[in-house]
């Protein structure tokens, strides 16, 4: 067998530390550039698809490479078959630590998202709690019973069952993961009951809940915000009344969910983004892979939709 000098032998640990940085270099390119494409976002988040991926790119990039790792020269002392198998024995050694990076890294990024979904619902908890401490509503809602007390004692005890009903509510998911659509739907028409008592002719409203979306979870204080935002931003900023209206629907495992109100002004609504809004984006972004939140103002309509694409 052929013995090296030191010279040779420094040139061949050089060449082979070159090929192993360009098969690294091609492989990060190759997966930045998969990582763009729309297939980067479907499996991003499934680890033997992840595993599957990254072994065919770097496979890719080691054939681009000539191969592999150098082979040093040798004479007949050293067999064809002792070449195949140090080239075989190179290429799997690469293959095994892509999986370990593979798996490394995926750990890392579920710990990542895990950190964010906790931070993002304790920014729900303290959604929550501004809705049972919010003192603008409950200032309005005290005065509202002060001035129907005398008139409407009926309505004023009614109206206090509904506020009673909805903080109780709220506490109650307050350390929820998940709860019922039907719950939040529950919440919001005890909202609405009170809204509509502070109003009256101003406000108009309908819930239509399809049968199949009722038992689904989903994360608490994703369709209370938009309803808010509707009292907040719309019937607060006109004496025109408005329709508000709730909508929900369950097909082949999609959720399409609607708040959408009429605005009767000639103007056209302007839209900023609130916490309430970003709240939402984000609970759907770090909740499900596939999921959006949009608006529109369409013919004196403005809505709100929240899709989820989801097994449940």
């Amino acid at each position: 067998m052929t013995v090296l000098n030191k010279p040779l032998a420094a040139v061949y640990a050089l060449r082979a530390l070159s090929v192993i940085f360009m098969v690294c270099a091609l492989f990060w390119a190759f997966r930045r550039l998969f990582d763009a494409t729309k297939f980067g976002a479907v499996y991003r988040h499934k680890l033997p698809h992840q595993i599957l991926i990254n072994v065919i790119l770097v496979s890719i990039a080691i054939g681009i490479t000539t191969g592999g790792l150098p082979v040093i020269q040798t004479f007949d002392t050293v067999t064809v078959f002792q070449l195949v198998r140090l080239k075989l024995l190179t290429y799997l050694n690469l293959l095994l630590q892509v999986v370990i990076y593979t798996m490394v890294v995926h750990s890392w990024q579920l710990k990542q998202k895990a950190l964010e979904l906790e931070m993002s619902l304790k920014e729900s908890e303290i959604s929550l709690l501004r809705i049972q401490t919010n003192p603008h509503f409950l200032f309005n809602t005290l005065n509202l019973l002060h001035s129907e007390i005398p008139e409407r004692p009926e309505l004023a005890q009614e109206l206090i069952f509904e506020l009673s009903d909805l903080l109780r509510g709220t506490i109650a998911i307050s350390d929820k993961k998940r709860i019922l659509l039907s719950d939040e739907i529950e919440l919001i028409e005890h909202y609405l009951a009170i809204q509509k008592a502070r109003f009256t002719e101003r406000l108009h409203f309908s819930i239509d809940i399809g049968k199949e979306s009722q038992t689904l979870h989903i994360p608490p204080m994703l369709i209370m915000p938009l309803v808010e935002n509707v009292i907040k931003h719309a019937i607060s900023r006109t004496i025109n009344p408005v329709h508000l209206d709730v909508k929900t629907r369950y097909i082949e495992g999609e959720l399409c969910i609607t708040v959408c109100n009429s605005w009767p002004e000639a103007t056209t609504p302007t839209f900023n983004a609130g916490s309430g809004h970003n709240n939402i984006v984000e609970t759907l972004k770090l909740e499900y892979d596939h999921a959006s939140f949009s608006m529109n103002f369409v013919n004196g309509i403005s809505c709100a939709k929240i899709t989820i694409h989801h097994g449940f």
